[in-house]
């Protein structure tokens, strides 16, 4: 369960429902309510409600936890591949860079992504050549929370492909 405090519109989560009729998946919150949240995808017949019914309660909504394709699909690139070694076992460790953001295009998103563990998270403003003013901020394990992060950042939605 996610927290309503947590949430923003235009927030992707994972819907799930006890309604037959009703999609389940990834959904896009279009409206946050007091009982739950409205989406994009509209349940056409539901048993109890004749003219459709869109609202998922907050107990059925679940995080979508970020991977490196989920990443990638939001503009992320690799920046560098390291492998570590740990209770003799090889772990492969990824860093991805956002695309530019800000006023001037210099601050981005760096993201150091550990195989069996939650991605860790740094602001990186980049003036020139080399990049300055590491910012260590926090590990965000769900999709959701890294969109209310580049928004608080940089005042624009984090675009993600399908």
């Amino acid at each position: 369960m996610i927290h309503a405090k947590e949430l923003r519109i235009g927030n992707l989560i994972n819907a799930i429902t006890s309604l037959e009729s009703a999609p389940t998946g990834i959904v896009t919150i279009s409206e946050i309510c007091h009982d739950g949240i409205e989406t994009d995808k509209y349940m056409e017949y539901a048993p109890d409600y004749p003219f459709g019914y869109s609202l998922y309660p907050f107990e059925g909504l679940g995080p979508i936890p970020l991977t490196p394709e989920i990443l990638e699909k939001c503009g992320f690139e690799v920046k560098d591949k390291s492998f570590h070694s740990q209770d003799g076992k090889r772990h492969e460790v990824l860093f991805y860079l956002s695309p530019f953001f800000g006023d001037w295009k210099q601050n981005r998103l760096q993201c150091r992504f550990y195989d069996d563990r939650d991605p860790l998270w740094w602001l990186v403003a980049e003036v020139g050549p080399t990049p300055t003013g590491f910012t260590s901020l926090t590990r965000l394990p769900y999709l959701h929370q890294l969109q209310n992060l580049f928004f608080a950042l940089n005042g624009h939605e984090l675009t993600i492909k399908p």
